[in-house]
């Protein structure tokens, strides 16, 4: 019998340090994705992901058995988050002018076709993940959660503990700040990137 996340988190809260080991292994791999596209930095999206497990870890005893795990995990590292980002001393604007400068790369006219597509995609994921880096904190994990997390507005609710009307509300901000970046930046049609 497989075990859920909620049975393991419910032997983990009875002191079974081998429960808590497979939590961790399972969700350690999302969680850090999770951190890296909130923060945006690899360093300190793995410095998230420990305190995240320590958090859970020392807060067992406050898991109510009757509600899912996953909220409640993604509502500590939401809570880490954001307030990493209230911490962060540095500018967000200097940040994306020493990152990108004032022009978008060339690319060389000699590379394949493949690889010419392949360094474009990940020239415009770069600068993505760099305007995302500037979208104020809730309404960022608002749009990670929905569009790299793949959570429901009801799930990003719960984790959230606000209403659905209120996520939705940071959903579509988050969207126009995204937007809205990504045009100053150069990149223009980003249909791709719609509420639903």
């Amino acid at each position: 019998m497989l075990l859920t996340d909620e049975m393991l988190m419910m032997e983990t809260c009875n002191g079974s340090l081998p429960a808590f080991e497979l939590l961790v292994q399972r969700w350690d791999k999302r969680m850090l994705n999770y951190l890296y596209r909130c923060v945006g930095d690899r360093a300190e999206a793995e410095d998230l992901r420990q305190e995240l497990f320590l958090k859970l870890y020392n807060n067992r005893k406050s898991f109510d058995g009757k509600r899912n795990f996953q909220p409640w995990l993604y509502r500590i590292a939401a809570n880490l988050v954001i307030d990493k980002i209230a911490r962060k001393k540095k500018p967000v604007m200097e940040a994306i002018h020493e990152q990108n400068g004032d022009s978008v790369p060339v690319l060389q006219e000699t590379q394949e076709k493949h690889s010419r597509g392949r360094a474009m995609m990940n020239e415009i994921a770069d600068r993505i993940k760099t305007a995302l880096e500037t979208i104020p904190g809730e309404e960022r994990i608002v749009l990670i959660m929905r569009h790299y997390e793949n959570l429901t507005f009801k799930e990003i609710a719960q984790v959230l503990d606000t209403p659905e009307s209120t996520v939705k509300t940071r959903l579509y901000h988050g969207l126009r700040l995204l937007r809205d970046q990504l045009k100053r930046m150069g990149i223009v049609g980003m249909e791709c990137m719609q509420p639903n």
